[in-house]
């Protein structure tokens, strides 16, 4: 959340239409980065709730980056560099690793 003339502003709304001026009327803000915490206008995107929940169900790690996230050292530093590499939240990797995500993929 971000103050602003005394009132709260989500962070994302905020900084998006600092820099890309107001959000239309119907519209919801998308993150394209799909990194919920991420206010970079550059990955936001003003769109309809339909899509921005149909861009939210698509895949966003590739076979390729499952293995390799799999066979990657475990160590915390690497784990944030894979996260950053494949634009995901810092918990993914661990989670990828551990099984709990991306499990079709053994």
């Amino acid at each position: 959340m971000v103050q602003r003339e005394h009132k709260q502003h989500r962070a994302h709304r905020y900084f998006y239409e600092q820099h890309r001026g107001p959000i239309p009327d119907g519209l919801v803000i998308d993150h394209l980065c799909r990194v919920p915490a991420c206010v970079n206008p550059e990955h936001l995107e003003a769109t309809n709730q339909f899509e921005n929940v149909r861009r939210g169900r698509l895949p966003k790690l590739t076979e390729e980056a499952i293995r390799e996230i799999r066979a990657a050292t475990p160590y915390r530093g690497y784990l944030a560099a894979l996260a950053r590499k494949y634009n995901v939240t810092h918990d993914t990797p661990r989670k990828v690793r551990e099984g709990t995500r991306w499990k079709q993929l053994v």
